[in-house]
């Protein structure tokens, strides 16, 4: 399994592209980055087992920028067969080198296929062609450690992959597709670090600004 994520991430390293809008994760892991202030990123997510073995996972995220650095948002989960539950989640980018190439953040989210939330701190790297990140979370009272790596091909689409430690957590590739600057789908599948099943993932975001061009033109305006 160490081999497989290790072959996609050096496969995605040699795919060099044009730099693209920020997002707040890859398929299975937090990154150093928040949403834009003023703005709300909104994402169904539909997780569930590749054998279909296990009953799917339906969510609804959302994640609003507070200030520069600072995002928070619930998040609404609900299984086949079973009760909903409200989750939140939090970030804060404590950190920013004078370059803006390294950020360091932390945070809290629900961490799938984990019910409940998990604490982490992170890492990213930006190398304008990819970019590395690596971190510390802990799932369900046990420390693990993970890493990512995500790669623009062109102004659309970008490749990436994650690797979490731990018996039950998993490794993860997958592709990021923007159709325009607002709306984008996520979607991989999770390769089980047992004998667990494999898992997909897709993940349809929306992001909506919370302040009109007009009122911020007027902003502008007045100073």
């Amino acid at each position: 399994m160490a081999l497989r994520i290790v072959l996609l991430i050096i496969l995605l390293a040699s795919l060099a592209g044009s730099a693209m809008a920020a997002y707040t994760g890859l398929l299975n892991i937090p990154t150093a980055e928040t949403v834009e202030p003023g703005s709300m990123s909104v994402e169904l997510e539909d997780d569930g087992s590749v054998q279909g073995h296990t009953a799917q996972v339906y969510l609804i995220n959302t994640e609003v920028g507070i200030v520069p650095r600072v995002e928070a948002g619930v998040d609404y989960e609900f299984r086949n067969g079973e009760n909903g539950q409200l989750q939140w989640n939090g970030k804060y980018v404590f950190s920013v080198d004078n370059h803006h190439s390294v950020a360091m953040a932390i945070g809290t989210f629900s961490s799938f296929p984990t019910i409940g939330l998990s604490n982490y701190l992170v890492a990213t790297k930006d190398f304008h062609s990819f970019r590395l990140h690596f971190g510390g979370m802990r799932i369900d009272g046990a420390d693990e450690w993970f890493t990512g790596i995500d790669s623009p091909i062109n102004e659309r689409l970008i490749l990436m992959a994650d690797y979490t430690s731990g018996s039950n957590n998993y490794s993860s590739a997958g592709f990021d597709y923007w159709f325009n600057d607002r709306l984008d789908l996520q979607a991989g599948v999770l390769f089980a670090n047992s004998d667990s099943d494999d898992l997909y993932t897709l993940v349809l975001s929306y992001s909506i600004p919370l302040r009109s061009r007009t009122r911020d033109n007027n902003s502008d305006s007045e100073d």
